[in-house]
């Protein structure tokens, strides 16, 4: 079977503020003929709709969507009717393609975080990629935690696989040896189920990132001390996790600003190494 190269299906995440950002940012992903991208949900009240319309025509759009920051008026029902009622707009309207569901950084809500928000979607006889929405759900998983919270990280992620999401987001890591073994986790706890959709996240190491990460450190990311002690170390590492993402199918996402051509250079030069990589296994 011929190899489809990574360049027709990675994804990147997009920082834009409003529906005037993400129509300014529609030009170069045009220009560059970018039609994968993800849309976090960083902050409570975004105009999350308006964004993904504004992304339109002929864009692939994954919404994020942040449990921390959709939970309305701290009632269950109403954060559950909000959120269905979001996706049912998104897909009438073609302006996003799939969610995220993420619990959102800091201490989870006890209601509605993501494993509460899957077991109300649950259907009676769950299959993987089956939930009854009109857009795909996917779920993000950490394979770089260590000890109780890598346990019940995995008991999360099992939860989730369960209630039938149709794909994984990885969080963005260093350690390819906890890389593969999640991997290989997410592969047993799936055999005989739907083909699942992977993605992995990827950084472009620069002096600014690793200054920003070394005194404000991302909430639940693991990345080694080897990291920050020179960009060159970082990309080393970061081409390192591109070849494993290659071994297991894992589509890359971007989750650093692409705005310019040297940019766009770095990202296809890492997408190039996946490719050979995958010309090799």
């Amino acid at each position: 079977m011929s190899h489809k190269s990574v360049h027709q299906k990675w994804r990147l995440e997009l920082f834009v503020k409003d529906r005037a950002d993400a129509a300014s940012c529609r030009q170069f992903l045009q220009e560059n003929g970018i039609k994968r991208v993800n849309i976090p949900n960083k902050h409570k009240g975004e105009d999350l709709v308006g964004i993904c319309q504004a992304l339109q025509p002929n864009v692939d759009v994954c919404l994020h969507w942040s449990c921390k920051h959709q939970h309305q008026h701290r009632s269950m029902d109403k954060s559950m009717k909000h959120m269905v009622q979001t996706m049912q707009i998104l897909h009438q309207q073609a302006s996003a393609h799939s969610l995220l569901l993420v619990s959102g950084g800091g201490k989870r809500l006890k209601q509605f975080e993501a494993c509460q928000v899957l077991d109300q979607l649950h259907p009676k006889e769950p299959t993987y990629g089956r939930l009854p929405l009109q857009l795909p759900i996917h779920c993000a998983f950490n394979p770089y935690l260590e000890g109780e919270a890598a346990a019940e990280e995995r008991q999360r992620l099992q939860k989730k696989l369960q209630a039938g999401v149709a794909g994984v987001y990885l969080q963005i890591g260093t350690d390819t040896v906890k890389l593969a073994e999640g991997l290989d986790f997410l592969r047993n706890c799936t055999k005989g189920a739907d083909q699942l959709q992977l993605h992995g996240s990827v950084l472009l190491p620069t002096r600014k990132l690793l200054a920003q990460m070394t005194f404000r450190p991302w909430s639940g990311v693991v990345l080694s001390k080897k990291f920050f002690t020179s960009v060159e170390t970082a990309n080393s590492l970061i081409a390192q996790v591109m070849r494993t993402y290659a071994r297991y199918g894992v589509v890359p996402v971007i989750e650093s600003p692409v705005s310019n051509s040297s940019e766009l250079r770095r990202v296809h030069d890492l997408l190039d190494l996946y490719d050979h990589a995958c010309g090799q296994h």
